[in-house]
Parts: structure tokens; C-alpha cells; sequence
């Protein structure tokens, strides 16, 4: 049993497919509108300069900024990853 992914909804049910998160197409549908329009007011608030920080190290976030944290943060965690792959790599030869 699974419960439905649409916060509103919550039913558990029993998913016909490995990777079923609603349990009716109008859930699906309720959530991806709900998400649309969150993203979109989000949008609207940081184009109109609404003071947000990164997720991270707390650094304020330009506007034009369309993530959740800063290019510093970012680069480090790519780089982070980059080292993780390359250590995996080097276990497999």
C-alpha cells in the first residue's frame, strides 16, 4: 500500500505500476496545478526583488538567481560529485 502523493488527498492505495504516486488522474492533475502555480508565484516574488538566501550558506541571492542556491555552493557540490564518480571509477579498474 501507498499513500497518495497529492497532500490534500492522502488515500492509500495499491499502485498498479512500480512508480505510481497518485492513486486517480484528477490527483495528478490537482497536484501538478498546485506545483504550476507555486512555481509561478515564487517566480513573481524573486523578479520583483524579494529577499531570499541560499539554502546552504545563507547568502543572499540575486534575482536573476533562478536556484535555490548560490553559484559558489553549486560549483562546490558539482565538484563534489565529480570526485565521488571518478572515486567510483577508480574502484571499478
Amino acid at each position: 500500500m501507498r499513500k497518495c502523493a497529492y497532500d490534500k488527498c492522502g488515500i492509500e492505495f495499491e499502485p498498479s505500476t512500480h512508480n505510481q504516486r497518485y492513486h486517480t488522474s484528477e490527483c495528478c492533475r490537482q497536484a501538478t496545478n498546485a506545483r504550476m502555480i507555486q512555481n509561478y508565484y515564487e517566480k513573481k516574488a524573486r523578479q520583483k526583488g524579494r529577499l531570499r538566501v541560499c539554502a546552504t550558506c545563507n547568502t543572499i541571492l540575486s534575482r536573476y538567481n533562478e536556484d535555490k542556491i548560490c553559484g559558489k555552493c553549486q560549483a562546490e557540490q558539482e565538484n563534489l560529485y565529480k570526485d565521488d564518480l571518478l572515486r567510483m571509477l577508480s574502484r571499478g579498474a
